[in-house]
């Protein structure tokens, strides 16, 4: 009984760690390349809307 709490245990444990080193590696990677262009095309979309709007 014993054996299967501790099994149990690590898995869980192992299962966590797997997900956040990829997490991590996902989060270094795609911050530098996503947030300039997101900016940006959300930035320029707006302001043409805004434009045509008012216009």
């Amino acid at each position: 009984i014993i054996l299967i709490i501790f099994a149990v245990m690590f898995g869980i444990i192992g299962t966590i760690l797997l997900i956040s080193f990829c997490v991590r590696r996902l989060v270094k990677k795609s911050p530098p390349v996503i947030k300039p262009v997101s900016l940006e095309d959300t930035d320029l979309p707006l302001n043409s809307v805004e434009m045509g709007q008012t216009e």
